[in-house]
């Protein structure tokens, strides 16, 4: 069926209700509009536009200025409701968001990815192998503010940073990124280190950063464990968070590699891997967070 254009009368308005001229019945679902449906009464003549899928009414016969007038109105009164994307800020680094800078803002929809915890570093070894686990990525939350009126006129923006890692150490804690009190998610925990020994205990990694402000929160990905026995092994692999992939496993096949760093933003660090023999190593950095801003005007 082609498009066309067909007039219709109005069955009922709640919900809205046409019936096609030509038709004995309504139709059984309720159109699409391009005008304001609230004005419309039972009984009110509609100029709509019929194709294969669906039906759109465009206007009311009669209206102040006829269907043409009552359409322009309808599609005016969308335009100025709409949300419209104007700017995008990433801070990669804390700063400050200024609200007058934007005074046409309406509404702005904030992101925020916290640290990656550090992968777990490789202690020296003897006889035996060790391994680091992997860090935990950055949490992650979200939020769309409209009510701009009520936002603080400055806030305060933090970045958190990734953990670090040192030889034959743990993997430190991601920091929490932040904007100001509404939306706010924890950096990823540290890697620990596997000791050198034939059996070693199972370590687990660093935990997913946890979100605690926002309209949606999501943990992040904790880091893996990794494997092992005697004198061969794999690390941790550190997690991901929702922007960023966690530093891969390293080891079997090698004497020893230091961990591999977290991806941006908020993936944690890789553990790090010894055979046997070898001096302490370092496990992957964690990857920083980032606070992502979008204005809409």
């Amino acid at each position: 069926m082609s498009d066309s254009f067909i007039w219709g009368t109005v069955v009922s308005v709640g919900p809205l209700r046409i019936r096609l001229d030509g038709d004995s019945s309504s139709l059984p679902f309720e159109p699409d509009a391009l005008m304001d449906t609230s004005v419309l009464a039972v009984n009110d003549r509609v100029r709509c536009e019929q194709t294969a899928r669906r039906v759109v009414v465009h206007g009311r016969a009669g209206g102040d200025g006829g269907a043409e007038k009552t359409v322009q109105d309808g599609l005016v009164a969308r335009l100025a409701s709409a949300l419209i994307p104007r700017q995008t800020l990433y801070f990669t680094s804390s700063g400050t968001f200024t609200k007058a800078t934007y005074p046409w803002l309406r509404a702005a929809r904030v992101r925020v990815v916290g640290g990656g915890g550090g992968g777990g570093g490789a202690a020296a070894t003897g006889g035996n192998y060790s391994i680091g686990t992997g860090g935990g990525g950055g949490g992650y939350a979200e939020r769309l503010i409209t009510d701009i009126a009520g936002l603080a006129s400055s806030v305060a923006v933090t970045v958190g940073a990734g953990g670090t890692s040192g030889a034959g150490a743990a993997g430190g804690t991601g920091g929490s990124s932040s904007f100001g009190t509404l939306v706010v998610a924890a950096g990823g925990g540290g890697g620990a280190v596997k000791p050198a020994n034939t059996l070693a205990p199972y370590v687990s990694g660093g935990s997913g950063g946890t979100a605690s402000a926002g309209d949606l929160l999501i943990r992040g990905q904790g880091g893996s464990s990794g494997a092992g026995n005697t004198d061969l092994g794999a690390s941790g692999s550190g997690g991901s968070s929702q922007l960023g992939g966690g530093g891969r496993s390293v080891g079997q096949g090698s004497l020893g590699l230091a961990g591999e760093s977290g991806g941006n933003f908020g993936g944690g660090g890789g553990g790090a891997y010894n055979s046997t023999t070898q001096s302490a190593r370092a496990g992957g950095a964690g990857a920083p967070g980032i606070v992502i801003v979008e204005l809409f005007g």
